[in-house]
């Protein structure tokens, strides 16, 4: 059903790829003696303890992760 949903033809100009167009840009600005563009860096979202056992918890059924007495 996935292969299905997702097969058909491939239109390439859907896509842009920013990868090449920035190793591009860091060449040439290279070749002029430039000084390289600095991209600034995504950090990663962070999920807190409680969201990944709800989840946890969600796919079990609701039954508690934890052993009898534990908590």
């Amino acid at each position: 059903m996935v292969v299905k949903r997702f097969s058909g033809p491939l239109y390439l100009e859907d896509y842009h790829d920013a990868y090449s167009e920035q190793v591009r840009e860091l060449v040439e600005r290279k070749t002029q003696g430039l000084p390289s563009k600095r991209y600034e860096r995504i950090a990663p979202q962070t999920t807190r303890e409680t969201e990944i056992v709800a989840a946890l918890q969600d796919t079990m059924g609701g039954k508690s992760l934890l052993p009898p007495g534990s908590a």
